[in-house]
């Protein structure tokens, strides 16, 4: 989803733009100094850097990734990075136009989703996520690829991130090479012990109520990894527009029809649509987290743990009227 940048934006950018190409060329002793788009991408970054790196996110932890409009601040932000490190698949949005148009060009540009096959808008089989040429832009072609972005929801996809992420690192930095790298394996095992964890904790629900109606349709890896149905999306695709009459009537029909007794908003979206359909078709409201974390969850081990219990919660033999 691309949008036009306001006059006053554009100015501050091209201001910094034009102080950043002043200074490229040489990276400061230290630290490496890394950005990542969102939080969840800054916390597997600090798991694989420990102490060898200073992160910080550009989008705020409660922030949808897809319609965030970045402040001047965030330009400079990239300017001054060594590493920056993005999802893939344009989960960033124009965000990414910034990045483009503001990094070093000695920068290391780290593709979370590298090497990991992507899922289809529409869920079906995507493309095989493969190299990593540059696009026009300069950035690396799956930065801005097509398919469905929303990969760590399956822990198993978001160790692959984390390893991703300590290679790009130890190319980076060669000289901590050994360190980023047993770091990020030692995070990635973590991650796929949680999947177990999970899939323990979601064991409650049986196969007829693994049924999942959301606002954003970002499940789809989530519901692959731990078989539920992803039965609707209010929100189809990318955030940023509001559902039509149609989507919402198509929703209330399909909760009816399948008995779901429950439906999952998120916290960075506006809850009053899925209320309304809860109303109509007589169910709960619970959440789930997907892209940002909400009040009470500031990291992805918390997220999915929350996720696993609010399903159970709404979806589990105990929920049933």
């Amino acid at each position: 989803m691309r949008k036009h940048w306001p006059l006053a934006v554009a100015l501050s950018l091209l201001a910094v733009l034009g102080a950043s190409c002043a200074s490229e060329g040489e990276r400061a002793p230290g630290p490496l100094r890394v950005v990542t788009t969102t939080a969840i991408l800054e916390e597997f970054v600090r798991a694989a850097a420990g102490p060898d790196a200073q992160v910080v996110a550009l989008i705020p932890a409660g922030s949808d990734p897809h319609s965030f409009e970045p402040p001047p601040q965030v330009a400079q932000d990239i300017a001054r990075a060594d590493v920056i490190v993005v999802n893939g698949y344009h989960l960033e949005g124009n965000l990414l136009e910034v990045v483009a148009e503001n990094r070093r060009k000695d920068a290391t540009v780290i593709v979370a989703a590298e090497g990991i096959p992507a899922l289809a808008a529409d869920h079906g089989e995507g493309g095989s996520a493969h190299g990593n040429e540059p696009a026009a832009d300069g950035l690396p072609a799956l930065a801005e690829a097509e398919g469905d972005p929303h990969m760590w929801l399956d822990p198993d996809l978001a160790a692959r991130y984390v390893e991703n992420i300590g290679a790009g690192l130890a190319t980076a930095d060669p000289t901590q090479a050994a360190e980023y790298r047993e770091r990020a394996r030692q995070h990635a095992e973590r991650l796929r012990n949680l999947k177990q964890e999970l899939a323990s904790m979601l064991e409650p629900i049986p196969p007829g109520r693994r049924n999942i109606v959301v606002f954003h349709d970002a499940f789809a890896y989530f519901a692959r990894a731990f078989a539920f149905d992803l039965v609707a999306g209010v929100l189809p695709g990318e955030g940023g527009r509001e559902p039509s009459a149609r989507d919402v009537a198509d929703t209330v029909a399909l909760v009816r029809q399948q008995g779901v007794p429950a439906v999952y908003r998120e916290p960075q979206f506006s809850s009053a649509v899925l209320e309304g359909i809860a109303r109509e078709a007589d169910v709960r409201v619970l959440e789930l987290y997907s892209d940002a974390f909400g009040q009470g969850v500031s990291s992805y081990e918390e997220m999915m743990r929350a996720n696993g219990q609010a399903l159970v919660l709404g979806l589990g033999t105990a929920a049933a009227r």
